[in-house]
């Protein structure tokens, strides 16, 4: 079972054994750094990963952010445990091929080494939060889009379950993700 924790609801604490799960969630990240170089560098090291989490927290709301620790209670645990993060900001995809004028960006990560993968669970999670307007700043009638990596067959297979279609061919989104690699981009909306 997997849930979304609001990370600007973390306590120190929490946030410190939150910093030390990503760090963990990280390291076992097959191409993380590829995929999301800026959460990999951060949540690398426990110290950095706990100040990352609380710049966050104390600017999402200016942003337009929403951000989530996605925790797992597997049933060898008795704790729940960060596993990855996923985010939805008001935002609209640089180049803008479909010319939206409302967006929110989905985007996630989580852990390579849990048992399965929990993209379509985080992905249905993170929309309905969207649904209920936790992004400041976005519009009602705003279009929800990814971006992914061509050879990211799991992340394009869960936008398409979700719904989402993919816009034009590959190439290179400037989103301040530190990623410089042509991606994909899939959209669901009004302007899809």
């Amino acid at each position: 079972m997997i849930r979304l924790h609001d990370i600007e609801t973390l306590g120190r604490f929490q946030r410190a054994k939150t910093a030390i799960g990503l760090r963990k969630a990280a390291r076992a990240t097959v191409d993380l750094q590829r995929e999301l170089p800026y959460p990999a560098q951060g949540y690398g090291n426990p110290r950095r990963g706990y100040k990352r989490l609380g710049r966050i927290a104390a600017t999402a709301e200016s942003h337009g952010l929403k951000a989530f620790t996605i925790m797992e209670n597997a049933p060898a645990r008795r704790r729940l445990q960060a596993i990855g993060m996923a985010t939805a900001q008001a935002s609209v995809p640089r180049p803008n091929p479909t010319e939206m004028r409302h967006g929110i960006e989905l985007s996630y990560w989580h852990s390579s080494s849990v048992l399965q993968d929990f993209g379509s669970q985080v992905m249905d999670l993170l929309m309905a939060k969207v649904e209920a307007g936790a992004v400041s700043g976005s519009e009602a009638n705003a279009s929800l889009w990814m971006v992914t990596l061509p050879n990211h067959l799991r992340k394009a297979s869960i936008c398409e379950a979700v719904g989402m279609i993919a816009v034009e061919i590959p190439q290179v989104y400037h989103i301040d993700d530190g990623v410089t690699e042509p991606r994909q981009l899939w959209v669901l909306g009004k302007s899809a």
